[in-house]
């Protein structure tokens, strides 16, 4: 570490003090001091080395032998005047410090005293009555001084240094001396002390605006934080409603797909059955078409009775065409059918009804089938034949009317579908949409947590903060006279500086 000579010292404060750097009040302090040649307090030399990085060497000019000084240690000798004040004298002389006009002009008086005759007794007891007198006052300007230091760093408060030193002020006032000299230094003095009593009052109204402002701070602090503990729980509970929200959304999801693959399921028994339907259809188909062969060599009822084959043929290819219609729409179904709601239940119920009607068409067809072949047996009995044939006539007339019944139920079955299915497809955009705020809440209550966080930090720095002003100042040194001016503390840096205020968007 440089060390630095008090000079040196002075110019670097100098250069802080207008760059704005440190404490310009506390800085200018500490430079009048370094000027006057007198001690720094060891925490002012401190803070004063951790500025500028170096240490600072007090290095006091030689000065030269008063000559003064032998001719005070001959009165001091001689016992001419008080032996106390021309001690203090000889040591300020010694240590090569001015003199105050009233010492020196009574050093002056008391070599010409003792140039010339001795005085009588009862000049010599007049002069140390006075001399006596101001020693007094001294002493209770010095008692005053460290009153006044040590409230500063002490446990007592600024109200009571004020009273203290204007009572003391008071006492000073009161006090009369004689000699001329002596009340113009007294003068000085109460001069001091009244500025004293002003930096005092200073001090206390600026402890008192910061002790105003560091409350409402932390007043403030509190109620931030105990709006940010509420939306805390605000977060969580929304939280708590979307978790459960989610896990509701999930079982019907997980409902809907079980069910729809039941469905599917269901759907492809069906398909197989139509299609064993239509491979019976294209069965009888062929043996319609033998039938027809077999019956050209009859006569003419015959060729009728063919004829009407013909167009129950026709009617049975109708019917394979419809049929075919159904399994498509049945096919198209069943690519839709997925993911369906709970409603497709009681259409499962109505398809599974008219699979039975269709298996009653299929057993009358059967049925004529049978009849045809006992009228190809029996064809000798044409009369028998054509009622039965008139009969079975009948019998497909009334499986037609139902097969177009079945036809019209699909159809209504089918809308029924398409307007499920685009409930079903509503239903899942808005769980689209409800999945994406619920995505965009939890992003938002990240944010949120985050910057709660960062203001319990702020809070716990600026408890710290309030908790380092509340710590009073170092107690200061004694200066080495008695007739010194008391220089006041300054306020430490924690004490001095505002904590800052957390900003708008971090809270």
């Amino acid at each position: 570490m440089q060390e630095l000579t008090i000079e040196e010292t002075i110019d670097r404060i100098d250069h802080l003090i207008d760059t704005g750097k440190g404490d310009p009040g506390r800085l200018d302090n500490i430079r009048t001091r370094l000027r006057k040649n007198q001690s720094l307090f060891e925490s002012d030399k401190l803070y004063v080395e951790k500025l500028l990085s170096s240490s600072i060497v007090f290095k006091h000019k030689e000065h030269l032998q008063n000559p003064l000084l032998p001719q005070v240690k001959k009165l001091i000798d001689a016992g001419s005047g008080d032996n106390g004040r021309l001690q203090s004298i000889h040591d300020t002389l010694l240590k090569g410090k001015s003199l105050y006009q009233s010492d020196y002009r009574y050093v002056q008086k008391k070599l010409n005293e003792l140039s010339n005759n001795p005085i009588g007794e009862n000049s010599e007891k007049k002069t140390t009555k006075q001399t006596d007198g101001v020693s007094s006052s001294f002493q209770e300007i010095t008692n005053t001084r460290d009153v006044i230091s040590s409230s500063f760093n002490g446990d007592q408060s600024v109200v009571t240094v004020y009273d203290t030193a204007k009572n003391n002020d008071v006492k000073i006032t009161d006090e009369k001396i004689p000699a001329e000299s002596e009340n113009t230094e007294l003068s000085k003095i109460k001069l001091a002390t009244q500025e004293q009593i002003k930096q005092i009052e200073t001090e206390k109204t600026n402890l008192e605006s910061q002790i105003k402002i560091e409350r409402e701070l932390i007043a403030s602090q509190t109620k931030l934080f105990e709006q940010l503990s509420s939306q805390k729980a605000e977060v969580e509970r929304v939280r708590a409603e979307r978790v459960a929200l989610l896990d509701k959304l999930k079982e019907e999801r997980d409902a809907l797909t079980k069910q729809s693959k039941a469905e599917k399921d269901e759907l492809i028994e069906i398909q197989k059955e139509q299609n064993e339907i239509e491979n019976q259809i294209q069965q009888d188909q062929i043996r319609l078409k033998n039938m027809r062969e077999s019956y050209q060599s009859n006569s003419y009822e015959q060729k009728t009775l063919i004829n009407q084959l013909k167009e129950e043929e026709d009617e049975l290819n109708k019917t394979k065409t419809q049929l075919d219609e159904i399994r498509s729409q049945i096919r198209l179904e069943q690519q839709s059918l997925e993911g369906e709601s709970a409603q497709q239940k009681e259409n499962l119920q109505k398809l599974k009804s008219e699979k039975e009607s269709l298996e009653k068409a299929q057993a009358e067809y059967d049925a004529i089938l049978s009849q045809i072949e006992s009228e190809k047996t029996a064809l000798s009995k044409y009369n028998e034949l054509k009622g039965s044939l008139k009969l079975e006539i009948k019998n497909l007339m009334k499986s037609k009317k139902q097969r177009l019944k079945l036809i019209n139920s699909i159809s209504k079955e089918k809308e029924k579908i398409s307007i499920l299915k685009k409930e079903d497809e509503k239903k899942l955009s808005e769980q689209k949409i409800l999945v994406r705020k619920l995505k965009k809440e939890k992003s938002d209550y990240e944010k949120l947590k985050l910057k709660l966080r960062k203001i319990e930090e702020k809070t716990k720095d600026l408890k710290h903060t309030s908790s380092t002003t509340a710590k009073k100042p170092s107690k200061p040194k004694k200066s080495e006279t008695t007739a010194k001016k008391p220089s006041k503390p300054k306020k430490s840096e924690t004490t001095a500086k505002k904590p800052s205020k957390p900003k708008k968007s971090e809270i």
